[in-house]
């Protein structure tokens, strides 16, 4: 039972560290944080995922990043100004291939002082060689990696923000049915 305790703990700290932010971390007093974490299944073929963020006034951005190796989730904290934002597009990366969408997309949220906003869980799966996003409420589970990796996040009242994906293209609420042969 010890033993499988140490290695539940040694595998949340590699996922913790496979994810990052490609954001300056904001240091004003009045931040909020914003929570995600970015999965893949076993044996995908993508080895980095990249959701861009941005502010809804176009004054700033950044990228939830996940490069997974072995890993198969990690959980991403970025610590940004109050105010509402969008993630409006994505990047991944895998075996000889990178995929980027032809569109801009917006998915909204918003930072609040002194909250951390829980956006889900975005699984990154693969149909017919064309990536999409299953998103998921994993927010208690994240929510405890979270504040292990930023102590920050300790007691901090947070609320749940997972977009509905409605009719937006790449983002769904369950998997396809694969289209591969």
């Amino acid at each position: 039972m010890q033993l499988s305790k140490i290695v539940i703990a040694a595998v949340a700290a590699v996922a913790l560290t496979a994810c990052e932010t490609g954001a300056q971390m904001y240091a004003g007093a009045d931040a909020g944080y914003v929570v995600a974490s970015l999965a893949k299944p076993p044996g995908s073929a993508y080895d980095s995922v990249t959701l861009a963020y941005r502010r809804a006034d176009g004054n700033g951005d950044g990228t939830l990043n996940f490069s997974g190796g072995a890993s198969s989730s990690a959980v991403a904290v970025a610590r940004l100004a109050p105010g509402p934002y969008e993630f409006y597009t994505f990047t991944v990366k895998g075996t000889g291939r990178d995929y980027t969408p032809l569109f801009v997309y917006s998915i909204p949220f918003s930072v609040q002082t002194g909250k951390a906003t829980y956006l889900g869980q975005y699984l990154a799966l693969d149909n017919a060689d064309e990536p999409y996003f299953v998103i998921s409420n994993e927010q208690a589970r994240d929510m405890a990696l979270a504040a292990k990796a930023d102590a920050s996040l300790v007691g901090l009242p947070a609320i749940a923000a997972i977009p509905d994906p409605g009719k937006l293209p790449y983002f769904r609420k369950a998997p396809l049915p694969s289209r591969k042969p």
